[in-house]
């Protein structure tokens, strides 16, 4: 896979790891249903996983930017922030 593939890749997979995310917090702070948690969770850990391993397939990444990629809830925003300024 081209790097420009991954480079969208791991955009795509931030944004929607970053909105399953939400989804969990916003339930957890106002119904907390079960129901929600049980879908939601284990998506929401699938795209985490996805977004580490693309960080650590995209070619010239800077390890501080995989590094950061691995942080939960704030780390895929951060280093797609990152990756776009470097």
């Amino acid at each position: 896979m081209s790097p420009e593939k991954l480079h969208r890749l791991f955009d795509w997979l931030t944004v929607v790891e970053t909105v399953t995310l939400i989804a969990l917090l916003v339930n957890l702070v106002t119904s907390h249903n079960e129901g929600v948690t049980s879908t939601v969770g284990p998506i929401h850990g699938i795209f985490y996983i996805g977004v580490v391993i693309v960080a650590l397939l995209i070619p010239g990444l800077s390890n501080r930017i995989r590094l950061v990629a691995a942080i939960p809830a704030i780390g895929a925003p951060l280093a797609a922030w990152m990756m776009r300024r470097a």
